[in-house]
């Protein structure tokens, strides 16, 4: 769990204590429900809430991700460096190249902490958001391991709903 997702998870919990004793306060030390009371519905369905969201972020554990598909990942992203830095685009080159070097080190922490930023899968001036490919068959390569790429992140466990949508995208150009 991470130190973050520790302090939200106290932070709620602190809410959810908070608004128990701001009702006690309220009736007077006596806690109760009282169905016809839009503000006990309100502060009783907060208390519920909070209470909840903490306990679940305290208690719940974070898939690990093993990589799998090391060489596959190489080979795709490699790929995807070779053709963005032959047409000339190489701040996006190095971009994709970053991950890279981590997946080759085995640094799996740094590996998904960079595949995932906007230089990649942002708006625009990121790396899948490049234009123009000299020829429509590079391009199509192009978009081709990016689907690939989102496809071995999916084996990996790697959730990203950034590169779904640049998935989704991406096959409806290469089927047209």
């Amino acid at each position: 769990m991470t130190i973050y997702k520790k302090i939200l998870a106290t932070i709620f919990i602190i809410i959810s204590i908070f608004l128990i004793s701001f009702d006690g306060i309220g009736n007077h030390g006596h806690f109760m429900f009282r169905p016809h009371m839009t503000e006990d519905w309100l502060i009783w369905g907060l208390i519920f809430l909070t209470g909840f969201i903490g306990l679940r972020l305290f208690f719940t554990k974070e898939k690990e991700i093993i990589i799998t598909n090391k060489d596959e990942l190489i080979v795709t992203l490699t790929r995807i460096v070779e053709l963005l830095r032959d047409n000339a685009f190489s701040p996006q080159a190095d971009a994709v190249r970053k991950p890279l070097q981590y997946l080759y080190a085995d640094d799996k922490e740094n590996f998904l902490k960079y595949l995932k930023t906007a230089d990649i899968w942002g708006g625009s001036g990121a790396a899948w958001e490049v234009a123009p490919f000299p020829t429509r068959q590079i391009e199509l390569e192009f978009q081709t391991c990016f689907i690939r790429l989102v496809e071995l992140m999916r084996q990996t466990g790697i959730k990203f709903s950034a590169a779904d949508s640049i998935e989704s995208a991406f096959k409806r150009g290469v089927n047209r």
